[in-house]
């Protein structure tokens, strides 16, 4: 696929988003709607690639792509647990190391979302890998969905828009306030899914249309800039209409969230990278959204850590907490995750069976 370093810029507004809410940082209360815009950029990129995979060769490698996930997501992830394991007495479950292979077992099983969401429990402080069990959930089903829509192409979107319907009901269903935690449709898959169907139904309808105009007017380029604007309000919001004092408040900012976030992604594929494009695709936003991945996997441990271990307030916890998963996710780019990303290019395209 070509690289689209306005999307990385995303995932850099995304993931210090979620820093400075983990950190407690007081602006950013609503930066855990950063994991909304991951979700729908997830499920836009992957539809996208089996899409486009279709397409060139008439069928889907399940096998190529299941591959293809594991390469790109165990390794950073196998690191993060075992640099984890130096801090059991702080990650782990109970302060035991016995607790942390729980902790680990649940993170790298991709189950820690269903383990908070039906269990209602952490089960340590690696607790942030929810989100990455609801995506590897999503990787394992999507591809087998998609190949049976593209069989039924001229309804497939329709299908798509049932699923986004029906997840979305469940959501508010499933959002009753908890006492102590958040509520269950935060956590579990299939209230989730919406999110990650939305960005499948861009893909889809993306697909489908003639390519983009590279001459795109300017009242058009800065409709970006309304839709960055929006996202501010919305964040905003997330500190007046916190999520901790009222939970029923995800009902309507996560969907606000993932609607914007479409919206983005929509204008971007007309724009790409002038307008609010460029900004997005500014160096340091682009460099820090190509280790977003590492950045999301070690920020928690390191705040978790930092707050058992310094006395630091919010905003130099976000400063420090920030500036060392930096440092540790750009080692991780390096020496685990490009590695893993150039034998990963062994399996891209390569057709086995049909989907």
């Amino acid at each position: 696929m070509e690289y689209r370093p306005e999307l990385d810029g995303i995932r850099a507004f995304a993931v210090l988003a979620v820093i400075a809410f983990h950190a407690a940082l007081k602006p950013a209360t609503g930066g855990w709607l950063g994991v909304d815009i991951f979700f729908v950029l997830s499920g836009y990129l992957i539809t996208l690639v089996l899409v486009r995979e279709h397409d060139r060769s008439g069928a889907v490698s399940l096998r190529d792509f299941w591959v293809r996930r594991l390469l790109r997501l165990y390794p950073a992830l196998l690191v993060m647990l075992v640099l984890g394991a130096f801090f059991y007495g702080t990650l782990g479950d109970g302060g035991t190391f016995v607790g942390y292979l729980k902790t680990a077992a649940g993170a790298g099983l991709y189950v820690e979302n269903l383990l908070w969401g039906l269990g209602g429990s952490e089960l340590g402080h690696l607790g942030h890998t929810w989100s990455l069990a609801v995506e590897m959930q999503f990787y394992l089903v999507w591809p087998l969905v998609v190949g049976w829509l593209l069989l039924r192409r001229s309804r497939a979107t329709a299908w798509v828009v049932g699923g986004i319907l029906v997840s979305y009901a469940l959501f508010v269903l499933q959002s009753a306030p908890e006492a102590d935690r958040f509520p269950m449709a935060y956590y579990v898959p299939w209230t989730r899914a919406f999110e990650l169907l939305l960005g499948a139904l861009v893909a889809l309808v993306l697909a489908a249309r003639p390519a983009r105009d590279p001459d795109a007017p300017a009242v058009r380029r800065w409709t970006g800039w309304l839709i960055g604007g929006a996202f501010g309000v919305l964040l905003l919001a997330g500190w007046t209409f916190s999520i901790y004092t009222d939970q029923r408040s995800i009902i309507w900012q996560s969907p606000a969230a993932a609607l914007l976030t479409v919206a983005l992604l929509v204008h971007l594929d007309g724009v790409r990278t002038s307008g609010v494009g460029a900004l997005l695709s500014w160096a340091p936003l682009v460099w820090i959204g190509k280790v977003s991945y590492g950045a999301y996997l070690f920020h928690y441990p390191v705040i978790m850590v930092l707050m058992k271990h310094t006395d630091l307030g919010a905003r130099l916890l976000f400063v420090v907490g920030t500036a060392i998963t930096l440092a540790i996710s750009a080692l991780s780019w390096q020496y685990v995750e490009r590695p893993a990303l150039r034998l990963k290019s062994r399996f891209a395209g390569r057709v086995s069976t049909a989907a």
